[in-house]
């Protein structure tokens, strides 16, 4: 039994999924009353039943880089329910692995979030179903994708890809779409009326902010 009263933020990194597994009962019967934010790359941390609804900011790394998988999709869904409180949400991750469900079954719902930080490492990752094909954010209030593109031609398809569960219609007042490559081909349809079009599902938006790395690449614009 370990006594923790002034922890509010723990951070755990497992580079090694065999460790991964190994350590992630170790805070199992800690007593960590003033947890609030978990920062964690490649484990999903077992917490005790008192702490999960303390939990109020999670940023979640997972499966990013070639090698072993660290988190598949079906423990990571459940992970993410787990933590019902949970308001500052942060995930970057390579969703691998199946989740069965049933077709009349509705999604795990985390009606807590209210800000949502989607980060899509490359256009392979942003093709593929992510957090919002498997569960529900109906009270998301601020929305941030960050778009790592090998090439910018495939920026509609990818956007066309980022379906809410509940239309985030007149829910959604801040977003923000980052974007790491400079588009090349003057034919191509210009990526900022691409995203104009598909920003169109949030209704009236109060906020938005369109980004691109100037130390990676030219820009947008």
């Amino acid at each position: 039994h370990v006594s923790l009263p002034a922890l509010c933020e723990l951070k755990l990194i497992c580079p090694d999924s065999d460790a991964g597994n190994r350590i992630a009962s170790i805070c199992q019967n800690w007593e960590m009353p003033s947890l609030q934010k978990l920062l964690l790359k490649d484990v999903l941390v077992e917490l005790p039943i008192a702490t999960l609804p303390r939990i109020k900011t999670l940023h979640l790394e997972a499966n990013r880089y070639s090698g072993p998988v660290h988190i598949l999709m079906g423990g990571l869904v459940d992970f993410l329910v787990s933590l019902s409180s949970v308001e500052h949400l942060r995930v970057a991750v390579n969703m691998l692995g199946g989740f069965d469900r049933e077709p009349d079954e509705y999604a795990p719902v985390m009606e807590s979030v209210k800000t949502l930080d989607l980060r899509l490492q490359n256009t392979e990752v942003a093709s593929a179903p992510s957090i919002l094909h498997y569960i529900d954010f109906p009270s998301i209030e601020s929305f941030k994708v960050e778009l790592g593109m090998r090439d910018l031609e495939d920026l509609n398809g990818v956007l066309d890809n980022l379906n809410f569960i509940t239309p985030p219609t007149s829910i959604t007042t801040n977003v923000t779409v980052a974007i790491g490559r400079e588009l090349e081909d003057s034919e191509v349809v210009s990526p900022v009326y691409t995203i104009a079009d598909w920003c169109q599902q949030f209704g009236d938006l109060k906020s938005f902010r369109l980004e691109s790395d100037m130390e990676n690449t030219h820009g947008l614009f």
